[in-house]
């Protein structure tokens, strides 16, 4: 039997839902037939439709737990799926505890935008084993939202085993960290792991 690699791997995406909330207002507006407001009002409006959109990703969470456990492999345990906000800067992040780094590929995310939507946002990468190592090579998806100057993507991957290269910028011993942001380009994910 193969030897296993155990992780637990974290994704998080962060982004101003301002110019979400703001985009709403407009085109509810333009959708009855109603002139644009007046900037101060424009303003109260926004505020009010961030709220709503906060509350609501907020409501949803319950849901997308469970549909997110549904769509998981064996083998894969969601250990956390929360979304926070600190003002108008929400936070989705997911924490999954794998048996096996080779299930990294098969990670899934349930979507707020249907019932049936699932993510598998690390899907390209591609996990090789060979007598003494694994390794793991994968490009960081790009945040979803590039028109968001301030919008990130991180994934943190911290191994139950020695790791032996990689390419990480930010290491605590055996937890390794990338990241990306609207507009900086594509980011590779390389390590390699010891095989127990």
């Amino acid at each position: 039997m193969a030897a296993r690699a155990s992780a637990v791997v974290t994704v998080a995406v962060e982004l101003d839902v301002t110019a979400l909330a703001d985009h709403a207002v407009a085109a509810a507006r333009a959708a009855a037939g109603e002139a644009p407001l007046p900037p101060a009002q424009h303003v109260i409006h926004v505020r009010a439709a961030l709220e709503h959109l906060l509350a609501d990703a907020r409501a949803q969470t319950p849901s997308l737990v469970e549909r997110t456990r549904a769509a998981l492999p064996d083998g894969v345990e969601l250990e956390l799926l929360e979304q926070t906000h600190r003002g108008p800067v929400a936070t989705s992040t997911a924490r999954f505890k794998l048996v096996d780094v080779v299930l990294l590929p098969q990670l899934a995310l349930a979507s707020s935008a249907g019932e049936d939507v699932v993510a598998r946002p690390l899907e390209s990468f591609k996990v090789t084993r060979t007598p003494d190592a694994i390794t793991v090579v994968g490009e960081l998806p790009v945040t979803p939202a590039p028109q968001q100057a301030n919008a990130r993507t991180v994934l943190t991957l911290e191994s139950g085993v020695a790791v032996k290269k990689h390419n990480a910028p930010n290491v605590d011993g055996n937890r390794l960290t990338w990241e990306t942001t609207a507009g900086s380009g594509p980011v590779m994910v390389q390590v390699t792991l010891q095989r127990r």
